[in-house]
């Protein structure tokens, strides 16, 4: 073989890479169908933003065969994952994406974390979506007021506008903007229908309320929570009519507050009957006066997870009487509860509360609340009780979670017995609260657990998460 001289440069043609023939590799007899489903499968959990890296850009650029896999696989073009300001063009990625995608239902994901105004890629992309809401089925994210200025774009009051979007199953807003002139939407009143809409999540933006045409009875997720301003003037007891017709929902969570339990509440007699109802999370307004009203009415006999806590507002605690209201009729399949800011301080007999009534409790939360120290010494079995006698006898999974209050001397007694006494073998994490050192488990504690852990052959763990590391540690067993 001739060797090239040292001082020659290299022959540009024999630098290049050797090209393998498609036939020759087994993946590429696959067919593209198959290949694009690989892909698929390949991407990250998290759903990322359109980029020229990204899924499923990145295959046109790799080769031609792949461009054709791309573009022949019409499932790897039905998610839109915007986030503004943009990384690419807006308006023309919005249409390769409803190109591509051919007939298939679409879900358009969209963040902006610029609420100050819009561009004009921003506006076109709010029209096109508009006008193409017909192709999804998923609409989620924060559109920020762009949104609503193309929306007051749409039709007059003498000639309201009509957004028909037929195959809209999830709804799903998370937003910050603010409406100066809410009167000037009144012509937008129920003008986006959606007929088979089955989830619905407001997150701050409760004037969609008075946008969304829809069929209660198809709803199986509503959610209603994070009011940063005053909602809109709705009817009395016009919020409360609508969940009523919510026949088939599974998960309700809501913000009470004066909007949505309103003075008229005491004079309607009506129960509010969720039969089929099984999560129930409840953020509590520490001004409204009504939520005891609203408490009381729901009739939920399937309920199975529960959360109730007061919205974070700077106002005091909730005092654990609240719960009494939800627990008049009894909850025969609730299987969790949690805590939240809540002042866990049982006045009076402690076997006489309500609480103690639900037999088939398995996990237990306290977060950011006082808890009664003699909480755990009541959870404690006594030595001649039987287990089917016990107060919560199914309770498997206990979380402190930042609380004050407790008695880590008595937790760990409770633990002790319940491991070696009971069928069901608890599990038990706790998350360090450094305002309140009382509360804070000691080494000796972990030293008890630990030693609580190997003479139960494993079958009791623990979690221990600190705060005092500028990340979280964990001690788990």
């Amino acid at each position: 073989m001739q060797r090239r001289p040292q001082n020659q440069p290299p022959n540009p043609r024999s630098s290049r890479p050797r090209q393998v023939q498609p036939q020759a590799m087994g993946i590429y007899k696959l067919p593209s169908e198959i290949l694009g489903q690989i892909f698929v499968e390949c991407l990250p959990s998290r759903p990322i933003g359109i980029s020229y890296g990204s899924a499923p850009l990145q295959l046109l650029h790799v080769c031609p065969l792949w461009k054709d896999v791309a573009l022949k696989n019409p499932a790897l073009w039905t998610t839109l994952d915007f986030t503004y300001p943009f990384r690419l063009d807006g308006p023309a990625t919005f249409r390769t994406w409803l190109n591509n995608s051919g007939t298939l239902p679409l879900a358009f994901i969209y963040e902006t974390n610029d609420f100050s105004g819009s561009d004009q890629q921003e506006l076109e992309l709010m029209r096109l979506l508009l006008s193409h809401i017909g192709r999804f089925h998923t609409l989620k994210g924060s559109f920020g007021e762009t949104f609503w200025d193309v929306l007051l774009q749409l039709g007059t009051a003498a000639n309201p506008p009509t957004i028909w979007a037929p195959i809209l199953k999830r709804f799903d807003v998370r937003d910050k903007a603010h409406l100066e002139d809410e009167d000037a939407f009144s012509h937008l009143t129920r003008s986006i229908r959606a007929p088979v809409l089955r989830s619905l999540v407001l997150r701050g933006p409760w004037f969609f309320m008075t946008l969304l045409d829809f069929d209660p009875r198809r709803l199986r997720r509503f959610c209603l929570t994070e009011m940063e301003y005053e909602m809109p003037a709705l009817p009395a007891l016009e919020l409360i009519h609508n969940i009523r017709l919510c026949t088939n929902l599974q998960e309700l969570e809501l913000t009470l507050c004066e909007e949505i339990c309103p003075s008229e509440l005491l004079q309607d007699p009506e129960l509010i009957t969720l039969t089929r109802l099984r999560r129930l999370k409840l953020w509590i307004v520490s001004e409204c006066d009504m939520a005891p009203v609203f408490m009381r009415k729901l009739v939920m006999p399937g309920l199975r997870h529960l959360e109730i806590g007061m919205e974070i507002d700077g106002g005091m605690p909730l005092d654990i009487i609240w719960l009494n209201y939800l627990l008049e009729r009894p909850l025969r399949q609730l299987r969790s509860l949690s805590l939240s800011r809540i002042n866990i301080s049982i006045p009076g007999n402690l076997p006489e509360y309500p609480l103690w009534s639900i037999l088939t409790l398995e996990i237990l939360e306290f977060k950011n609340s006082f808890v009664d120290p003699r909480i755990p010494r009541f959870l404690t079995p006594s030595r001649s009780a039987r287990q089917n006698t016990w107060i919560l006898p199914s309770l498997s999974d206990f979380t402190f979670r930042n609380v004050e209050g407790i008695d880590w001397n008595e937790v760990v007694h409770m633990m002790s017995v319940r491991v070696t006494r009971s069928t069901i073998v608890p599990f038990l994490e706790f998350h360090c609260n450094i305002k309140d050192q009382a509360a804070t488990i000691t080494r000796q504690h972990i030293d008890l657990l630990e030693r609580l852990y190997q003479t139960s052959n494993g079958r009791f763990h623990y979690r221990i998460i600190s705060p005092n590391e500028e990340t979280d540690s964990e001690e788990d067993c």
